[in-house]
């Protein structure tokens, strides 16, 4: 569930600056459980992807130069045991993890 962590910071990283309120560099780094050089890193690949980040450093924060938003979006797709294995063809079922079973129900994560 590495993924759905990553996109919930993306998303609170948006929301703080959106807000003004991402602190400095090395507070929105504990903020967000990164370590400095992990928050600069994915503040780059963000800038390569067109967003317009800055930081003001009278305000503490960083800010879009322009209008901007970071649209998250998860596509999880629950499937049996049997459905695993028609993926996977029978071959490497053995070698990845039981899928859990959720609730009581049927539904496996």
């Amino acid at each position: 569930m590495m993924a759905i962590k990553q996109l919930d910071r993306l998303k609170r990283l948006d929301t703080l600056i959106h807000q003004g309120k991402t602190g400095a560099p090395d507070e929105l780094a504990r903020r967000l459980d990164l370590s400095r050089s992990q928050l600069y890193n994915i503040l780059d690949e963000l800038k390569d992807l067109g967003a317009p980040i800055e930081y003001d450093r009278s305000a503490r924060s960083f800010y879009y130069r322009d209008t901007f938003r970071i649209v998250t979006v998860a596509y999880v797709e629950f499937i049996t045991p049997q459905g695993a294995e028609r993926i996977y063809g029978g071959k490497f079922v053995k070698n990845i993890e039981r899928p859990r079973q959720l609730d009581g129900t049927t539904r496996y994560l």
